[in-house]
């Protein structure tokens, strides 16, 4: 019903934020076949598995629209473009939905990481693993492709995300070790940009 406000950005747009959709919630879907309770705390349970809580988190970006992830491309645009046509109470009303769903999500992600660790285990059997990674691969798939299609740049090309989704790698270090690597990054990323600043 937007299609004369979109103009030619429509499929991106929209696309975008129902490609995104579609990949976290069937990830979510699959991720929530291996906790065995119904309530948010049953869900601590990921909390043994790094690759699991790197999916759930990867599904929760996804959703919500972070970067870099198509949903934030397809978001910006949609943002950039309302704004220019001055249609600000369509403007307010998006944004006021998408911080209620980023409360209610980054509640989820709280009570995940945050809350005692149940007892219960997570039913990890194979084919349902299996997909779950697979929308995880989909989903960084999506953000790569839906980064190379926006006229603002690729933010997976950033050395400041790749250096972050490093640590992922480094997940196995002590904390002091790791902390000290962030550091050194941002320091580094520091002197590198100085010269650039005003």
């Amino acid at each position: 019903g937007q299609r004369d406000i979109l103009g030619d950005s429509y499929l991106y747009i929209a696309g975008g934020i129902l490609l995104a959709h579609a990949i976290s919630k069937a990830g979510l879907y699959w991720l929530s076949g291996l906790v065995e309770g119904r309530e948010l705390t049953a869900w601590t349970a990921l909390r043994g598995r790094p690759l699991l809580i790197f999916a759930f988190v990867t599904f929760l970006a996804l959703l919500i629209g972070l970067p870099p992830f198509p949903g934030f491309y397809a978001k910006w645009d949609l943002i950039h473009i309302l704004a220019s046509q001055d249609r600000i109470t369509l403007l307010t009303l998006i944004l006021f939905g998408a911080l209620i769903e980023a409360g209610y999500l980054f509640r989820w992600f709280g009570y995940v990481i945050k809350r005692e660790q149940t007892t219960e285990r997570v039913a990890c059997t194979p084919h349902k693993v299996a997909v779950v990674y697979v929308a995880v691969i989909a989903g960084w798939a999506a953000a790569y492709l839906w980064g190379n299609l926006s006229p603002h740049g690729n933010l997976l090309h950033t050395l400041p995300l790749l250096f972050a989704l490093g640590f992922l790698l480094l997940e196995w270090l002590p904390v002091w070790i790791k902390n000290t690597i962030a550091i050194l990054g941002m320091v580094a990323w520091f002197i590198l940009g100085f010269p650039d600043y005003d």
